[in-house]
């Protein structure tokens, strides 16, 4: 039962790649994946209901990603990388999903990032609990804002190179953020920018 629903969410996720959410039928999906419309409807009541687990089951498997936090890039990569990969399908979700939606799964993942590399630089350094919020959300809205201009933009131009030169240019001022909250010098070995 498991694989079934599972083939449906890729057979779904699949035909995404190819056109708008509007032009995708049920039967379309179990055509894609070989099963008869009642076993679709056994596990989904519509395609909204579909879109939505599968945009569930994208982000929790983006969360689950394994990736050692350094750099911000370094938090952000698996979500850039995924979007390069299936640039067609985000899109053609990002213009059909409420807006409020598409926010809530982005800031989920951009959280998820931004608290990846907080917990990097926590176990060398102990900042004031409320600093730490504050620069947490402060680099969480940057990423979200940068996400988000790079879907209006079409995802047409290189977000990762983007933000790789932004950290180069920005080098330094999380340091002097850090050494504010935790009043010391030290931090600048502590943390890689």
């Amino acid at each position: 039962m498991r694989r079934t629903r599972a083939s449906i969410i890729e057979a779904f996720a699949q035909l995404l790649e190819e056109r708008p959410i509007n032009k995708i039928t049920v039967k379309d999906i179990v055509n894609r994946c070989d099963i008869n419309r009642n076993t679709f409807y056994y596990h989904f009541p519509d395609i909204p209901s579909l879109l939505l687990e599968m945009m569930e089951e994208k982000v929790n498997a983006l969360i689950a990603y394994h990736y050692t936090p350094g750099r911000p890039l370094d938090c952000i990569k698996p979500v850039l990388q995924y979007g390069e990969a299936h640039k067609q399908a985000i899109l053609h979700v990002y213009r059909a999903v409420p807006l409020e939606t598409f926010l809530f799964y982005i800031n989920r993942l951009t959280q998820h990032a931004v608290n990846a590399y907080f917990a990097s630089i926590s176990k060398t350094i102990s900042i004031p609990a409320r600093d730490a919020e504050i620069l947490n959300h402060h680099y969480k809205c940057i990423v979200v804002g940068y996400l988000l201009d790079w879907l209006d933009a079409e995802m047409q131009y290189d977000l990762e190179t983007d933000i790789e030169r932004i950290c180069s240019l920005m080098e330094g001022v999380e340091t002097r953020a850090l050494q504010k909250s935790i009043g010391q010098t030290a931090v600048k070995s502590a943390i890689k920018e």
